[in-house]
């Protein structure tokens, strides 16, 4: 199940919810068709004006739903209501998308659920589903392994990875879709990784600071130790001292 937002990215209020295949459907006989052709037209001849025409599509946040698209620290209680337990991937810079997309689906059709061209005919969009339970904490780490495993081959657009990224609704008659497909990740290795993470903080300065690789890191105790204060030296003028 995903949030679909109607009017364009600046609409951050999830207008309903969809599950995959009402999105089907809505990439396949897409009721934003013509605006989609102009704005893949204007970007084949170089003109910047079809970004404007994007940015006013329907989207959904692929990855989750919620009741507002705004996940930042202060929000993202208040407008998370769960993953969709699909990840979402875009490949871009490809003259003949169509061709990828065959390749694409030829080679990962057994993995992926949804499959389509992009928007702007740049590339391709795909959906994989996870058996693995989503969380906050583990979603970068999953997203990472598939793309370093399953799409290792792949050049995957690192700007479509992030929890809220917006996905906007293309038009592909030909879209593929395999709702029975799922995959799932050896969370052993990604508990690994993030002890090796734990183990291995970057210190730009051992002296003062010690920078953490993300939010729910875990610093040693013996550095908070030593950066803890216990005591504190008073000077006084005399033997005798008065506290407070």
């Amino acid at each position: 199940m995903f949030s679909y937002f109607e009017t364009g990215i600046t609409d951050t209020k999830c207008q309903k919810i969809i599950g995959l295949p009402e999105l089907r459907q809505l990439i396949r006989n897409n009721p934003h068709a013509g605006n989609i052709d102009e704005l893949r037209h204007l970007r084949k001849i170089g003109n910047d004006s079809y970004k404007d025409i994007k940015s006013r599509l329907p989207n959904i946040t692929p990855n989750c739903i919620v009741t507002e698209r705004n996940l930042d620290d202060e929000h993202f209680k208040t407008s998370f209501r769960q993953f969709s337990q699909y990840i979402y991937f875009d490949f871009d810079d490809h003259d003949n998308p169509e061709e990828y997309k065959r390749y694409f689906i030829e080679k990962f059709g057994h993995f992926a659920s949804l499959v389509c061209i992009s928007s702007s005919r740049g590339g391709i969009s795909a959906l994989f589903k996870v058996k693995n339970q989503l969380t906050r904490d583990n979603f970068d780490a999953v997203w990472d392994k598939i793309r370093d495993t399953i799409l290792s081959g792949e050049t995957v657009d690192p700007s479509c990875k992030g929890i809220g990224r917006a996905m906007f609704i293309s038009h592909d008659p030909d879209v593929y879709c395999n709702f029975d497909n799922e995959i799932e990740i050896d969370t052993s290795e990604l508990i690994q990784e993030q002890v090796e993470k734990r183990g291995n903080q970057s210190k730009t300065c051992s002296q003062f600071n010690i920078r953490l690789n993300s939010p729910s890191s875990i610093i040693p105790i013996n550095d908070i130790l030593a950066k803890i204060r216990t005591r504190t030296t008073v000077e006084h003028p005399s033997p005798v001292v008065d506290f407070m």
